[in-house]
């Protein structure tokens, strides 16, 4: 019984031992997953699918950034003007002559970092990741360089008709443009040099496509006819293009005579003109007779009408600039 018992003992010792290895084994795989997110070395922190924005540079100036106010580092005790070390650009040390470092903070927690125009005057277009480092921290940051801006011309990317909510959306695929498209070189939208109001769109960017989505109250202030914008990226500006036709005829009616039908409709405001269309098969594929009639008019009477059901509907235009625009056709009425 003794020994049964010291068995025992001795295998819930075990037990107990095994259990607090593995806990320790495990409390250790969670400490490396958070230190792996969090992008921790030994000696600095390191911040991975995120960056901070130099100001875009146009070909003049200075480039800059402030270090230690930002949504990377604020609060974190992690940046201090005394404990800069390097600025590496694709891994190597940036020579010291091409940039400036300064702090106006009491404390040196915020610290600005300025690319010097002579050395910016150096590289070409596009993107630049840049590594500012800390005795904490490695900072990312990236600059865009844009001296020359692309004008593509006679391409212009259209907005469709109006979803359910009312809204009219264009999407933009970057990939026929002959250029690298960033979100984070938008600018804003423009009709005939005016920028839109950003509370009027929506744009946004998945993988290639670029969707622009116009609010139903801006939609509906859009007139009849064609209205052209440009999506304005400080490297490109991309042509979108609004067609808008009238609105349907409402309010259409018919009533028969012997030989004759007299119909009628709602009038609509600022339109040329109304197509009206009459014929014995439904489909409106033969026998079909045609009628136009100035926008001024709200009813017509049509004479010479033969005995049997005749299949009538309407339609209204606007024309601008020897170009006419058309809406949906009315509902169709048989009489």
């Amino acid at each position: 019984m003794l020994r049964k018992r010291t068995f025992l003992l001795g295998g819930n010792f075990m037990k107990h031992k095994i259990c607090k290895i593995v806990g320790a084994l495990l409390m250790a795989t969670v400490l490396f997953s958070f230190a792996n997110n969090v992008g921790a070395s030994e000696t600095k922190v390191n911040f991975k699918d995120a960056y901070l924005l130099f100001s875009i540079w146009e070909g003049q100036g200075d480039a800059t950034i402030e270090i230690g106010e930002d949504f990377l580092t604020k609060d974190r005790n992690l940046v201090n003007y005394n404990e800069f070390e390097d600025i590496l650009l694709d891994g190597k040390s940036l020579n010291k002559e091409n940039y400036d470092i300064t702090s106006e903070n009491e404390k040196n927690e915020i610290v600005k970092v300025s690319l010097k125009e002579k050395y910016l005057k150096l590289l070409k277009d596009g993107a630049y990741n840049f590594d500012i480092v800390f005795e904490k921290v490695v900072v990312p940051t990236r600059l865009y360089v844009v001296n020359n801006k692309t004008q593509i011309k006679d391409l212009y990317f259209d907005f469709s008709k109006p979803e359910k909510n009312g809204e009219i959306v264009a999407q933009i695929d970057t990939t026929v443009l002959g250029t690298n498209v960033d979100m984070n070189l938008f600018k804003n939208i423009l009709n005939n040099g005016k920028i839109i109001n950003t509370k009027d769109y929506k744009i946004v960017q998945k993988g290639k496509i670029i969707t622009v989505t116009f609010s139903k109250a801006y939609a509906n202030k859009i007139p009849v006819g064609t209205t052209y914008y440009y999506a304005d990226f400080y490297n490109v500006q991309i042509g979108l293009k609004v067609t808008k036709r009238p609105k349907k005829v409402t309010g259409f009616k018919a009533t028969r005579k012997k030989s004759s039908i007299k119909i009628s409709w709602k009038k609509q405001k600022n339109v040329t003109g109304y197509v009206i269309k009459i014929s014995k098969d439904k489909k409106f594929k033969k026998n079909v007779k045609t009628i136009k009639v100035n926008g001024k008019q709200k009813s017509k009477l049509i004479k010479k009408i033969k005995k049997g059901k005749y299949f009538l509907k309407i339609k209204s235009y606007v024309e601008i600039g020897g170009k006419k625009y058309y809406s949906e056709w009315s509902k169709i009425i048989r009489k």
